[in-house]
């Protein structure tokens, strides 16, 4: 488990092996995880009714909120006021799930990305393509007659004219074996990334 402090801001996530109750028993929380389907919905969680979307934004203090990923990116944006934490898969990335977070609010302080699939590992076929708005389309790679799609670039181009500071690890999902990765075969099991502010 990893476990990144920036001034009031928490964020933990989790690899192998590890679960909810370990994040519970190490940090004294409880936190709460969305009904994640790859939209592009971001919740009030003091408005939240078990609604389906793939983010959650909390104004309360030591309240702590989570996304469950297997190669999809995991984001946590704050002022340091309110936090945000958001699951974010290609589908939901250009469909505007990020600009919906950075909706609510008006001065991104922080952005902190666990580890997702890097470009390295994700490979596409051509008719991915096709199903992509075109702006989109400029996070194409292509290694070896191998077609793969950036979520990295695209994620942080959409970050930067909002977020002050952006934090990420380098690790891959599929790379790293100490983290689940849908691609790898982990077909259940997640990394949670929890966040919540002191």
């Amino acid at each position: 488990m990893r476990h990144v402090k920036i001034e009031n801001l928490n964020v933990v996530y989790t690899e192998k092996g590890e679960d909810v109750e370990t994040i519970k028993k190490r940090f004294n929380i409880n936190p709460i995880f969305p009904i994640q389907k790859h939209t592009n919905n971001v919740c009030i969680l003091e408005e939240y009714n078990n609604d389906i979307c793939d983010g959650l934004i909390t104004f309360q203090k030591n309240k702590a909120i989570g996304v469950k990923t297997a190669d999809c990116i995991p984001l946590v944006l704050t002022d340091f006021k309110k936090v945000a934490v958001i699951h974010a898969g290609w589908r939901g990335l250009v469909s505007g799930i990020v600009g919906n977070a950075l909706k609510q609010f008006a001065n991104v302080k922080i952005a902190f990305v666990a580890p997702f699939i890097k470009e390295c590992c994700y490979g596409v076929q051509e008719d991915f393509f096709n199903h992509i708005p075109e702006e989109f389309k400029q996070y194409r790679m292509e290694d070896d007659y191998k077609l793969y799609f950036s979520l990295e670039k695209a994620l942080i181009d959409i970050l930067k004219p909002h977020v002050q500071e952006i934090f990420q690890t380098s690790r891959c999902t599929k790379c790293d074996g100490n983290l689940y990765s849908y691609r790898n075969g982990d077909k259940i099991e997640r990394m949670l990334t929890v966040a919540w502010l002191e």
